[in-house]
């Protein structure tokens, strides 16, 4: 390994424990360099510099490395001081060893769109962009002739801008349409009414267009198959149609429909997916390469509708898919709608929490925090400090009445499943961690001592909350579904209620957790009417997204633990992941432009 690798490790790796460093190289970074410089036959030092920030881009969810970012990031200090302040010509010509190199086959670094890439990540944004963006074949499935009026009718509003009406037309005319929009500003409604005026202009048609429903985790399956449910059932249609309707469309993880694992991420058929039109829910969790295999699976002649919010956490792996799309739909690149609307947010507290949400979204630290701490309205912030961090007793009762109104009415067999569903989703625990003071496990251990409930092992104990964290196909379960453990007449079951309810004896739970806190990143999706916003002091994890997210699961009361440095820190920290799907979306757009 030659010497100047191992300096490039000693200055961009760190201490995990060292609240100020942000200079880590990943693990084997080491070992991916020395393979690089074997295969290139030595590279230039400057290219094994950039490409170390390529692997800590990587790291950070990112895709790449753009050049005219580098003098930005935090590691240029560690840069030797010739490479700190390149102008992107100047690293081009450093990278010349790379972008000239004609050795006939595919090489593991690539420069575009001034960027430096692992290869492969550059083939699947710039596969992504091209498909997102080609046309629509003339043997696409056409709009029905009924369609306009029928949708008109459905979407009826008093408003002078009806934006849903416009997306739902939008959607024919584009082979990928985009609807973007905050919490509860109408995304699935909108999707519900456009599958509502599609099944109303077709009765009496023999054929139908294939529609399937998507989302990249079960939990976002279920609560869009839910919400798309009770949508469709406030509609003014018949029955039959409704139920005609609801019949044909089942949301899946993007997993199933595609028939991949975890332990084979890559679709193994080459036929396309059965689909006329495939709608994506939540797609600000899709990272690049399930988003790459998604767009292989469908058809040239598939409509595809990505819906999220461009401001909530992102993709666990790397990438920035539903950020990058959005940021072209709002340059003309790609056909979309953004809504604007909040509908969800209702009561006395609305007008503050939506201020609140907006103050946050938009990093202004000074409006979020004045109006966290005036601490009315249902807008509370509780200052803790790094050395003492716990919470009052109103607000960790407010979590035990929760757990004691569930244990009452688990112990009566008589109780509906709309009870539980109201009570389960009443007050909710969202924190950032799970270990440590604040931590999930922290107030799972708080509440179980307070109301003398086991919570190892299988739940057994009636009135449980619990929160599936690994699918069972066998028990048809997925990750992320909850429920609470409630009497019958035959014993004890896990009953997750709502519509499609699923009931089994608690021994046939293996992974769980006990459903007094969650973490932000699974609430995505979820919506309570009281949130509690749990922040261990001096996590690393804190970042705007994560902090909008947890504020925007509530629907009228919200309760922010936190030191003041942190909740700063969070507000005006976004996740700035370099990645390129922007510029390949352009590049793509004006290929296909006439």
């Amino acid at each position: 390994m030659r010497s100047v690798i191992r300096e490039i490790v000693d200055a961009l790796s760190g201490r995990v424990d060292d609240d100020q460093d942000l200079h880590t190289l990943p693990r084997g970074a080491a070992q991916i360099l020395a393979s690089l410089d074997r295969h290139y036959g030595e590279l230039p030092e400057p290219v094994l510099w950039a490409t170390a920030l390529v692997l800590i881009a990587l790291s950070r969810g990112g895709t790449c490395l753009p050049l005219d970012r580098v003098a930005a990031l935090p590691e240029s200090e560690k840069l030797p001081v010739e490479l700190q302040r390149l102008s992107v010509t100047e690293w081009l010509e450093h990278l010349t060893p790379i972008t000239h190199r004609d050795s006939g086959d595919v090489e593991p670094l690539c420069v575009r769109h001034d960027s430096l890439y692992f290869d492969r990540y550059f083939a699947m944004e710039t596969d992504i962009a091209q498909r997102l963006c080609a046309p629509l074949p003339n043997d696409a499935v056409v709009m029905p002739e009924q369609f306009p009026a029928v949708a008109a009718e459905i979407f009826a509003t008093n408003e002078s801008e009806n934006l849903p009406l416009s997306a739902a037309l939008g959607v024919w005319a584009h082979r990928c349409y985009v609807l973007a929009g905050g919490p509860g500003t109408g995304k699935t409604t909108t999707i519900a009414r456009f599958l509502a005026a599609l099944e109303a202009s077709l009765v009496g048609v023999d054929s139908f267009p294939r529609v399937r429903l998507c989302a990249p985790t079960g939990k976002a399956a279920q609560r869009m198959g839910e919400a798309i449910q009770a949508a469709v059932q406030a509609i003014d249609l018949p029955a039959a149609t409704k139920t005609q309707l609801l019949s044909r469309v089942t949301p899946t993880t993007i997993h199933s429909l595609l028939g991949i694992t975890p332990v084979q991420p890559r679709r193994q058929r080459d036929d396309y997916i059965a689909a006329d039109i495939v709608i994506c829910d939540e797609t600000s969790m899709v990272d690049v390469a399930l988003m790459n295999e998604l767009m292989r699976a469908i058809s040239p002649t598939t409509r595809i509708v990505l819906v999220g919010d461009p401001h909530q956490l992102q993709s666990v792996d790397a990438g920035s898919a539903m950020g990058d799309i959005v940021d072209a739909m709002r340059h003309g690149q790609i056909a979309g709608t953004e809504l604007t609307v909040v509908r969800r947010v209702s009561g006395t507290n609305r007008d503050v929490l939506l201020s609140l949400f907006q103050a946050v979204r938009e990093g202004n630290a000074d409006e979020a925090i004045s109006l966290l701490s005036h601490s009315v309205d249902g807008v509370t912030w509780i200052p803790i400090t790094a050395s003492a961090p716990d919470v009052p007793n109103d607000v960790m009762s407010k979590v035990v009445a929760r757990s004691r109104q569930l244990r009452a009415a688990a112990s009566d067999v008589q109780s509906s499943s709309e009870e539980f569903r109201d009570l389960l989703t009443s007050v909710m625990v969202l924190v950032a961690q799970h270990q440590g003071p604040l931590g999930r496990t922290w107030w799972v251990r708080r509440v179980a001592d307070a109301d003398n409930i086991s919570v190892g092992g299988s739940p057994r104990t009636v009135g449980t909350p619990v929160l599936i964290t690994q699918s069972d196909r066998g028990a048809k379960l997925v990750n992320g579904d909850d429920g609470v453990i409630r009497e019958s007449a035959n014993g004890p079951v896990f009953d997750t209620g709502g519509p499609l309810p699923v009931r089994l004896r608690p021994a046939a739970i293996t992974h769980w957790q006990p459903w007094y806190a969650m973490t932000i990143h699974k609430s995505q999706g979820s919506e309570f009417q009281r949130v509690i916003v749990s922040v261990t002091p001096g996590t690393r994890l804190l970042s705007r997204e994560l902090l909008y997210t947890a504020l925007t699961r509530a629907k009228e009361e919200v309760t922010v633990i936190a030191t003041a440095e942190d909740l700063r820190l969070a507000i005006t920290r976004p996740v700035a992941r370099l990645t390129g799907l922007s510029a390949a979306l352009a590049t793509a757009r004006r290929s296909v432009s006439p």
